[in-house]
């Protein structure tokens, strides 16, 4: 059922997509629900101090207007046709994902909650043409339906979708068939408790951080080289995605090098367009006073 709503919804034109996001969800969610108001502000408060409440209170409007416009992009992405969404998705250098790939059996494209991070997707097809893979890691979701449609979205782009509890075997089958594969990772959330003593501790947006650093160790076991995906959007509906590198020559590194460095360009990232990343989730686990 959710399936079908989405697909009859993802057939309106964008910018009436846009529209039901600027005068409906927008004054609906932080106006009205409220969501995840306080967190988000504190949040901001927190990794801005040197920002006076008008220029926090600025960036904190303009992320609930970026959440919106995620949300009905998703929606009308679920139809949109390759060329349409490719003509919004650019990537400036593809062919250094396809190189590190080729070379070393695979690549980690590693990224934040950046701007519409779902449309990272469409790398699939830039890579298609060099011969390379594309598979992309995702946490299963509670709720089926949602879990369902999130993996249609992802796998519209002709990569593949791979489970967090499946990824280390699915490296090895590709490693064992030889096939250069590029994988897309979220890796900026705060690690479950069970693994905390497996993260890596540092300063972002000033303030102790801990960082999951299953992709540092995937990095170093197999010889992958890494990249950051860094996201911009230069006007609404358009996002422009740069691959940085992180590293070529993993076995070089020192352990937590990648998760440094990866930190060190999310924060970059945040710095250009802070409405982008998602302020919404409670990244130092805030406590809120009652």
């Amino acid at each position: 059922m959710l399936k079908v709503l989405v697909f009859i919804l993802s057939k309106l034109p964008l910018r009436l997509h846009y529209w039901f996001s600027s005068w409906l969800l927008y004054p609906l969610i932080y106006y009205i629900v409220r969501y995840r108001r306080r967190i988000v502000e504190l949040n901001i408060e927190h990794s801005f101090p040197n920002l006076s409440v008008c220029q926090r209170r600025t960036i904190v409007k303009a992320f609930y207007k970026q959440l919106t416009d995620m949300f009905v992009e998703d929606i009308y992405g679920y139809s949109a046709s390759e060329e349409e969404l490719l003509a919004r998705v650019h990537f400036t250098n593809p062919d250094l994902v396809a190189l590190l790939a080729r070379q070393t059996g695979g690549c980690l494209m590693l990224l934040g909650h950046v701007g519409n991070w779902q449309w990272l997707c469409q790398i699939a097809k830039r890579l298609k043409p060099y011969g390379v893979n594309t598979t992309f890691v995702y946490a299963t979701q509670h709720n089926k339906s949602v879990n369902n449609l999130l993996l249609a979205m992802r796998s519209k782009s002709g990569g593949t979708v791979t489970p967090t509890s499946r990824l280390l075997r699915s490296m090895l089958e590709y490693d064992r068939q030889s096939l250069a594969t590029a994988y897309g990772m979220l890796i900026d959330q705060k690690p479950r408790p069970e693994q905390e003593h497996l993260s890596y501790q540092n300063i972002f947006l000033h303030q102790p951080t801990k960082w999951q650093t299953g992709s540092d160790s995937l990095a170093r076991r197999f010889s992958y080289g890494a990249v950051y995906a860094h996201i911009i959007r230069p006007q609404r509906g358009y996002y422009v995605i740069d691959f940085r590198l992180i590293t070529d020559d993993p076995q070089k590194e020192r352990e937590n090098a990648i998760t440094e460095r990866f930190a060190t360009l999310l924060e970059e990232n945040i710095h250009q367009q802070p409405e982008l990343w998602l302020w919404s989730h409670n990244r130092w686990r805030i406590k809120l006073n009652r």
